[in-house]
């Protein structure tokens, strides 16, 4: 399997949404959702020129979204297809875990499930700073988009406390994201805004998905 597999992922989850809900994405809203990268049990793979040689058939992935019906819909949506295909491999659907969410307040510290898109040349020494008015751009603006209201006056902080760049490639060409422990301070609806849907941009390609350090997911290679 191919190690660049986010957007081969984010179409088999576009096209489980569709199949429960066609008209569902004619809310600009319903795209605000993020999801992991495919994790293997028990890291049962080895590295090869290739990508991954799977050693077992057994995968996952963690999606989230701020839209209950979003999540319906993929739920639905998966079960109806049985399978999906990432490139030449053929996953069986086997089952959907409903996950109870963390509690996410105003000072948090968060892993990346998947690389985050924002910030500029890691190698600058603003590197943090412009990270950090890239995710506080973002959050605002799908604050207004999912509430209606504004989000002047509300405030958001980063400090990255370990950074790995990765280059992703898509179907335009290679982005450079980046694995991230972060802490985050600010205001709470940021917050958990970043943490349902995503922090960064393009979260619904499969960029942005972060768990907290207490009460998070279990994940096999992480």
């Amino acid at each position: 399997m191919d190690f660049n597999h986010c957007r081969d992922l984010s179409r088999v989850i576009r096209e489980a949404i569709r199949t429960s809900n066609p008209e569902i994405f004619s809310d600009p809203s319903s795209e605000l959702y993020t999801f992991s990268r495919l994790l293997v049990k028990n890291r049962m793979f080895r590295i090869t020129r290739e990508g991954m040689k799977l050693l077992t058939n057994q995968l996952h992935f963690f999606f989230s979204s701020a839209s209950n019906e979003v999540c319906k819909s993929l739920v639905e949506g998966l079960v109806e297809l049985e399978e999906v295909s990432i490139r030449d491999v053929v996953l069986e659907v086997s089952g959907v875990e409903i996950i109870r969410e963390s509690r996410i307040s105003s000072r948090e510290k968060f892993v990346t499930l998947s690389p985050i898109n924002a910030g500029t040349n890691f190698k600058r020494p603003d590197f943090e700073e412009t990270f950090t008015k890239d995710i506080f751009k973002e959050l605002k603006k799908r604050f207004e988009l999912l509430t209606g209201e504004s989000a002047d006056g509300m405030s958001f902080k980063a400090r990255i406390l370990k950074l790995k760049p990765v280059r992703i490639k898509l179907d335009w060409g290679y982005l450079r994201a980046y694995l991230m422990v972060f802490n985050a301070e600010g205001s709470e609806n940021l917050l958990r805004i970043g943490y349902t849907t995503g922090f960064g941009k393009m979260t619904d390609m499969g960029f942005g998905m972060v768990k907290t350090t207490l009460g998070n997911p279990k994940t096999d290679n992480a």
